[in-house]
């Protein structure tokens, strides 16, 4: 091996197939969603009388509030797994990422992959006092929040320069501003919030869509 071939894997470290990044990436939402709009019906009782409402202001942290009900664990486990589909994706997605912004994107889409995952620790109890692993989950949102519109913007811009990625960068690059307005415009991200509704549908939905066109151009040069 030359001393430029260990040197790009140094740098990219061990990737992730295109075909199985992309198919993370397209996983990831209907996993999640699938998994709490069915531990919706079945704790629909315990979140009813913890105060819960589908939209309008309430106290409850939906849909992290599941985990605290009879199947919590099944909540738990499925922030676990959505988070490492994500990181699936990203890790795939990489390959494709160059330069200063592209190094900013792949770190805060990690981060935010990461976040996610670490969103498995239990959200507090409402009303109640703030506890070590409730102060861990609601500083993963924020970092969840953070690391994807700011990783899709970098990521954007470096996917513009990248052959076969243009147009798709300039969208993911206007996408994150797009996500951006939805949390400043359109709302405060509370539970309850439409516009909290319409930011995670809008993020899984940009992560299944790069997932089907990183299984579309499998091939990829070495990030630098």
């Amino acid at each position: 091996m030359t001393a430029v071939a260990t040197k790009d894997v140094r740098r990219v470290g061990v990737r992730l197939d295109p075909r199985l990044a992309g198919l993370c990436g397209m996983l990831a939402g209907p996993v999640f969603v699938t998994t709490v709009v069915l531990l919706t019906v079945a704790e629909y009782p315990f979140l009813k009388a913890a105060g819960w409402t589908v939209f309008g202001h309430n106290p409850i942290p939906y849909p992290s509030y599941t985990a605290r009900g009879e199947f919590g664990y099944v909540q738990t486990a499925n922030f676990a797994l959505t988070g490492l589909l994500v990181l699936g994706l990203v890790r795939g997605l990489a390959a494709h990422l160059h330069g200063k912004a592209g190094a900013a994107g792949r770190v805060l889409l990690t981060l935010g992959g990461i976040a996610v995952s670490t969103s498995a620790f239990t959200t507090d109890r409402v009303p109640g006092p703030v506890s070590w692993h409730g102060a861990i989950h609601a500083g993963s949102f924020l970092v969840v929040l953070l690391g994807t519109v700011l990783g899709m913007l970098f990521a954007g811009v470096a996917l513009r320069h990248e052959p076969g990625w243009h147009r798709w960068g300039t969208g993911t690059a206007w996408f994150a501003l797009w996500q951006v307005a939805v949390f400043t415009v359109g709302g405060r991200l509370q539970s309850g919030d439409a516009s909290f509704y319409v930011f995670l549908l809008c993020l899984f939905g940009w992560l299944a869509a790069t997932g089907w066109r990183l299984r579309q151009q499998p091939s990829s040069r070495p990030a630098r």
